[in-house]
């Protein structure tokens, strides 16, 4: 806690004024592609969202009574390192309510260890947030929680990188959905088109 403390205060007054103002920039980032904020943004702002991201994370942590060990702990530390790298705040923490919500609909507790890594790595779907907006993010965080945890039966356990596969199995499964259901809402040509006939023109 201390520490992404430190690098908060640290950043705004090192980097002044300039710190929060590319900060605001940085939060309209969708996160594709894991954009490189510290190429983009600069050391002081990107310290900055590593420092809230951090610390975010902790208090979510401490607050759902997950325990801290080596793994919530390293979990943090990559979400932190990843800061530099598309998440922020905006685009976690709906990833992170759905998640929430779904552990008042499941079996499981927040607090479990297994459920405690699934919520602090379900953040590698903070680009869906960016890209689709925030009920989408909710919707696959709250995805993600069931996958996350039952997956492991496909590869017997044999893959150490669960949540990543789990969220690249929501990721193909979620995205075709959101566009269809997006291509769907928009007006078809069809009804563009309708009464324009022979030599009439478009108004």
């Amino acid at each position: 806690l201390a520490l992404f403390l430190t690098l908060i205060l640290l950043s705004l007054v090192i980097g002044r004024g300039e710190t929060l103002s590319s900060y605001w920039e940085m939060l309209k980032e969708s996160g594709v592609g894991g954009p490189d904020f510290l190429k983009k943004y600069g050391d002081y702002p990107t310290i900055f969202n590593m420092g809230v991201n951090g610390l975010l994370m902790t208090l979510l942590l401490y607050y759902t009574g997950g325990d801290f060990n080596g793994p919530t702990i390293g979990s943090i530390f990559c979400v932190v390192g990843f800061s530099a790298l598309g998440k922020h705040i905006r685009n976690i923490l709906p990833v992170l309510i759905g998640v929430i919500i779904a552990s008042y609909l499941k079996i499981w507790d927040l607090n479990d260890p297994s459920s405690t890594l699934t919520l602090i790595l379900s953040t590698t779907l903070a680009p869906i947030t960016g890209e689709f907006g925030i009920l989408w993010g909710i919707v696959a965080g709250f995805l993600h929680s069931s996958v996350a945890l039952n997956v492991g039966a496909v590869y017997n356990g044999t893959n150490l990188y669960n949540n990543g596969f789990a969220g690249g199995i929501v990721a193909i499964f979620l995205v075709p959905i959101i566009q269809s259901v997006r291509s769907r809402m928009k007006p078809s040509a069809f009804y563009k088109n309708e009464g324009v006939t022979g030599t009439d023109k478009p108004k």
